[in-house]
C-alpha cells in the first residue's frame, strides 16, 4: 500500500516561508481481510507563516496506490484540549487555558516583548472557533515556545483546507502563535499481503513554499502480530531516519478514540530521527519517505505447526493404504481403477500426493469457498465411501447400475472419482507451479494474469 500525503501552500503570494510547529501523523492499519483494510489517519498540523502573505491557506490531500479513493474527514481539534495526554508528548509544562492573557504572560516571561505581544490577545480571540488555546513549551532546542489556537478544518473535493487566522499579526510576532488543526481521515484500501506480512510505503510531500518544521513525527499502528522485517526511510531523500517499535504505549494515556482503535493491544512504530536531523528539518524540509516491510511474527510458528499436523495425518493415511492385509480386501481394491500394471501401492501414493497438492492449493489460493468445496468433493466422496459403505463385489457394470440400486451406482463411481480427483489435483499442481515460478508465458498474457490473480490474489 502506498500512502501519499500532500501539504500544499495555496496563497496568492510568491516567495512564501512557512513553519510547521507541529506535524504529527498517526497511521492505523486495521485488520486485513480479503486483501483490504480499513485505514485511519490522525493528522495534527500546527503552522504559522514567517512572512506576510495574501489570502494564505494550506491544502492537505491524500492519495492511495494512485487510485481514486473516497476519503472521510472528521475534525478532531478538541484533542488540543486534552492536556493530560499532550503533556506526555509535548512537554510537562504545556498548558491549555481559556485565558489568552495567561498564555501570553508565559510568552512574555520568555520574550520580554510585553508591549508588542499585547496585540496577540486580540489575534487569539479572533482565531479559530474554539474557546482557549494551548501553550507549548519543551526542553528541545529546535522547539520554540508557541501558543496553538485550535481551528476546525474545511473540506473541498476530498481535500482538507487549513486557513491562517494570524494574517494581521506582525511578522516578528508570528513565531509566537500557530494555527492548530487536528483531523481524522479514514478510507478502505487494498493491501498486497500474503501469509508472511505486507508492505507499506509512506510519503509526506511539502509543496509550493519554503518549509521548516520544529517537530515532525510519523507513527504507524498495526495488528499486534506484526513487526518490522526491513525498512528504509529518509528526509528529503538524503537524511536517513529510522522506523522503530514502541514498547511503552501501555504506560501512557491516550485519547479515547485511539483506545477504541486498539492502541494498547497493537504494535506501534514511530519515526525516530537524531538531533542532527531535527536541526536540519527545523531549517528546511521538503519530503519524508518511508518503506516498511511488516512480517507476521507468528506466521512461521503457525506454518510449522500446520505442516507438522498435516505431515502426521499424511503419514497415517499412507500407512493405511500400504498395509498388505488391507490391500487384499475387495472393498479396498474396488477404490482404484484398472490402469495397466500399476500396483495398488502406486495408486495409493498417487492419492496421497494429490491430497498434499490440495492442501497447498487451498492454503494459498484466494478462490471462493464454494469453489474450494467443489474441488475437494470428489476426494471426500471417494475416500469416504470406503469407510462408510460395505461393498461385497469388486466391480459393477453399466448394466448392473441400470438394474441395480444406489449402492451399485456408488461402487461404479468409486474408480471414476479417483481419476477425477487425480485430474483436479494435477490442475491444482500446475497452477501452484505457475504462480510460484511466475512464468512469462502466462503473466505476459492479460487474461491469464487476471485469472492467476483471481486464484491466488496479488
Amino acid at each position: 500500500m502506498r500512502l501519499t500525503t500532500s501539504i500544499r501552500e495555496d496563497s496568492a503570494s510568491g516567495d512564501v516561508a512557512l513553519n510547521i510547529d507541529k506535524f504529527f501523523q498517526f497511521i492505523i492499519i486495521g485488520d486485513i481481510v480479503d486483501g483490504e483494510a480499513e485505514v485511519t489517519i490522525y493528522n495534527a498540523i500546527a503552522f504559522h507563516y514567517k512572512n506576510a502573505v495574501t489570502n494564505p491557506k494550506v491544502i492537505v490531500s491524500f492519495n492511495i496506490n494512485d487510485e481514486e479513493t473516497p476519503f472521510l474527514h472528521h475534525d478532531c481539534s478538541r484533542f488540543y484540549q486534552e492536556q493530560v495526554v499532550l503533556n506526555q508528548f509535548w512537554g510537562k509544562a504545556s498548558k491549555f487555558s481559556a485565558s489568552y492573557r495567561e498564555l501570553i504572560n508565559k510568552i512574555n516571561e520568555i520574550s520580554g516583548k510585553k508591549e508588542e505581544l499585547e496585540e496577540l490577545n486580540v489575534a487569539l480571540d479572533n482565531a479559530g472557533d474554539k474557546d482557549g488555546a494551548l501553550f507549548i513549551t519543551e526542553k528541545k532546542n529546535v522547539v520554540k515556545d508557541v501558543i496553538i489556537a485550535p481551528c476546525s478544518i474545511k473540506e473541498s473535493n476530498g481535500s482538507v483546507i487549513l486557513n491562517d487566522f494570524f494574517t494581521d499579526v506582525k511578522s516578528e510576532l508570528k513565531e509566537h502563535v500557530s494555527n492548530g488543526y487536528w483531523f481524522k481521515t479514514s478510507f478502505i484500501s487494498k493491501v498486497e499481503n500474503n501469509h508472511q506480512g505486507f508492505k507499506l510505503k509512506v510519503d509526506v510531500r511539502l509543496e509550493d513554499a519554503k518549509y521548516s518544521s520544529s517537530d515532525f513525527k510519523v507513527y504507524i499502528q498495526t495488528n499486534k502480530n506484526y513487526d518490522i522485517k526491513q525498512s528504509s526511510s529518509s528526509i528529503d531523500d538524503k537524511y536517513e531516519v529510522s522506523i522503530e517499535k514502541v514498547y511503552s504505549q501501555n504506560s501512557l494515556k491516550y485519547f479515547k478514540d485511539w483506545e477504541d482503535l486498539g492502541i494498547y493491544k497493537s504494535s506501534l512504530f514511530r519515526m525516530s530521527n537524531g538531533s542532527d536531523v531535527d536541526e536540519t528539518v527545523s531549517k528546511s524540509v521538503k519530503k519524508f519517505s518511508a518503506s516498511v516491510q511488516f512480517e507476521d511474527i507468528f506466521a512461521s510458528r503457525r506454518r510449522e505447526i500446520s505442516i507438522l499436523v498435516f505431515s502426521i495425518v499424511l503419514s497415517l493415511l499412507c500407512s493405511i493404504g500400504l498395509d498388505a492385509t488391507r490391500q487384499d480386501t475387495i472393498e479396498f481394491r474396488s477404490l482404484f481403477p484398472s490402469l495397466g500394471n500399476f500396483s495398488i501401492d502406486f495408486l495409493w501414493l498417487g492419492s496421497c500426493l494429490a491430497l498434499a497438492t490440495k492442501y497447498i492449493f487451498l492454503k494459498y489460493s484466494k478462490t471462493p469457498l464454494p469453489l474450494k468445496t467443489l474441488l475437494i468433493t470428489p476426494a471426500i466422496i471417494w475416500f469416504g465411501s470406503y469407510f462408510f459403505f460395505d461393498f461385497q463385489e469388486s466391480r459393477y457394470s453399466c448394466e448392473d447400475i441400470v438394474n441395480g440400486g444406489g449402492e451399485f451406482c456408488l461402487s461404479y463411481l468409486q474408480s471414476k472419482l479417483y481419476l477425477i480427483d487425480i485430474l483436479v489435483s494435477s490442475l491444482m499442481f500446475t497452477l501452484v507451479s505457475v504462480n510460484y515460478k511466475q512464468f512469462k508465458v502466462v503473466y505476459n498474457n492479460s487474461y491469464a494474469r487476471r485469472f492467476m490473480v483471481w486464484v491466488f490474489g496479488r
